[in-house]
């Protein structure tokens, strides 16, 4: 009965909907067959350097957060498990550094670079002072290094966005375009309260991004594969006059925010194809949209293998990241993932 209650109701809800929107005034209303490639990952985002580098700021950010937590949590065994993965994150910024080696080609690279390794190893020397204070319960000495710690944190992540911004040079270089500045990004996916459409791999989003508002239902094809090396969905897509409006009336109709993300989004175009850079709370991606065919020209333009396309979502991407750093956080949100705790 409940089953039959549910669709019922959604398919009242398709009828209503589309009533909805036309009351919400929508700008325009487009219906596309995309391909989109999801070049992205931890070692390849539309350059490697530009990966890398991404992935050191990441690391970065999160060994700052394992150093507070050593001064929040005064419980000797909690103490114990944030000095090690204070050890693991040392060892993992310090093998990405070392790595970053073979991109550093011009001059300017490699005087960052240099200036990078050197202020880490400032970095490193001072949160270890400030750990061994809170171990020794030197409160008033602990409390003085957290700003020695903060200035030498924020030097290093400065010169490393230096790094990530001479590496999307080789964006320009290989004929795209900017098309939108950086900007914030905020989505949420509604589905059903068992998820029926997650089941389905269908997704309902409503995005607001550089000003605009957008709703989005994606589903897979009806002939051809959904994956192979790259995503096939059918995209159905229009811009939307006020986004609060629309939230509240899919939940009047038993729809729940299922998962909500956020990043800082630049977009990119070469005139067949666009490529978008994405900075999220757990790391950046890129991602190219087109043609199979367009995509594999761009990605060998920007130095992109093949063999290193990611076709993950975001929901499951953050599902990986929950399970490598055993966090709780429930949305990839940035004030979501910089609270949440080890369990």
């Amino acid at each position: 009965m409940q089953n039959w209650t549910i669709a019922k109701r959604l398919a009242v809800a398709q009828i209503l909907v589309t009533l909805g929107i036309i009351l919400l005034v929508f700008v325009s209303w487009t219906r596309t067959e995309q391909i989109s490639g999801n070049v992205a990952g931890i070692v390849n985002q539309s350059t490697p350097e530009l990966a890398l580098a991404g992935d050191i700021r990441f690391e970065a950010v999160l060994f700052r957060v394992t150093n507070l937590r050593d001064v929040i949590f005064p419980d000797p065994a909690q103490r114990d498990a944030t000095e090690k993965d204070a050890e693991a994150q040392e060892h993992q910024l310090s093998e990405w550094i070392q790595a970053y080696a073979q991109y550093a080609k011009t001059p300017e690279q490699q005087a960052l670079y240099t200036q990078a390794g050197s202020l880490f190893e400032s970095y490193k020397t001072e949160t270890r002072k400030l750990r061994d204070a809170n171990r020794q319960n030197k409160t008033e000495e602990a409390q003085k290094l957290l700003q020695s710690v903060g200035q030498a944190g924020n030097e290093f992540t400065k010169v490393v966005e230096e790094l990530r911004s001479l590496a999307s040079q080789r964006l320009e270089a290989s004929g795209f375009h900017l098309q939108t500045p950086r900007s914030f990004e905020s989505n949420v996916l509604y589905d059903t309260p068992d998820r029926q459409m997650r089941a389905r791999t269908e997704i309902l989003r409503i995005r607001i991004y550089a000003g605009r508002c957008t709703l989005t239902h994606k589903r897979l094809p009806t002939s051809g594969p959904a994956e192979d090396r790259h995503k096939h969905r059918i995209e159905t897509e229009a811009a939307i006059a006020d986004g609060n409006a629309l939230a509240e009336f899919f939940l009047s109709l038993g729809l729940v925010a299922a998962f909500r993300y956020e990043k800082w989004r630049t977009e990119w175009q070469d005139g067949e194809g666009h490529c978008v850079i994405d900075e999220t709370p757990i790391g950046d991606y890129a991602e190219l949209e087109g043609s199979a065919e367009w995509i594999d020209r761009a990605a060998a333009r920007l130095g992109v293998d093949p063999a290193e396309y990611l076709t993950l979502s975001y929901g499951r991407l953050f599902e990986q990241w929950r399970e490598r750093y055993h966090r709780t956080a429930d949305d990839l949100t940035f004030a979501a993932v910089a609270s949440t705790q080890v369990p």
